[in-house]
C-alpha cells in the first residue's frame, strides 16, 4: 500500500481487453488467408485429376476409327464439377490437341502423345485481405495440364 491507502498495482484489464484485440485481428487474417490457399490447392486438385482422367479418355481411342473428343471433354468437365469447383467448368474451358498441334482423328498415323488442358479457369476469391492480393469477388486464372503417350 502506498501513502493514500490504494494498491499500487494499476487494473491491466484496458491493457489485456486491447491485446487481445490486436491478437483476434491477426489469427483472424491468418484464418482466412489458409483458407483461400487451401481452397486454390483444392481446386487446382480437382482440375489436374479431371484433366489427367480426360487424357487418359483420349489416349486410348482408336485413331483410325476416330476418336470422340466431345466425350473426353464431358468427362474432364463432368469429374471438376462434380468434385464441387465453383464456377462450374465448362467446354471453351477444355483444350485438346496432339503432339502439340490439332487432332485430326483417324488420318494419317498416330500421334504420339496427347495433351489435354484447363485454360483460363476463373476461381473466385471469397475474401478480401489486403491491397495488392485479390479481391473478394476477383478471380485468378489457372492452368492445368496434362500430357500422356498415345497407347492404342
Amino acid at each position: 500500500m502506498d501513502l493514500n491507502g490504494k494498491s499500487g498495482w494499476r487494473s491491466n484489464r484496458g491493457a489485456a481487453v486491447l491485446e487481445l484485440a490486436f491478437t483476434i485481428i491477426f489469427l483472424l487474417l491468418l484464418t482466412i488467408g489458409i483458407t483461400e490457399l487451401g481452397r486454390a490447392f483444392w481446386y487446382y486438385s480437382a482440375l489436374q485429376t479431371a484433366v489427367r482422367n480426360g487424357a487418359r479418355c483420349l489416349s486410348n481411342q482408336e485413331w483410325e476409327v476416330g476418336a470422340t473428343v466431345s466425350q473426353c471433354q464431358t468427362l474432364v468437365r463432368d469429374d471438376a464439377n462434380s468434385a464441387g469447383v465453383w464456377p462450374q467448368l465448362i467446354p471453351a474451358n477444355v483444350t485438346i490437341s496432339c503432339n502439340g498441334g490439332t487432332c485430326t482423328w483417324g488420318s494419317g498415323t498416330a500421334p504420339e502423345y496427347v495433351t489435354v488442358q484447363v485454360v483460363d479457369y476463373r476461381m473466385r476469391w471469397l475474401w478480401a485481405i489486403t491491397e495488392g492480393t485479390p479481391q473478394a469477388g476477383e478471380s485468378a486464372g489457372l492452368k492445368v495440364v496434362a500430357t500422356m503417350p498415345y497407347m492404342d
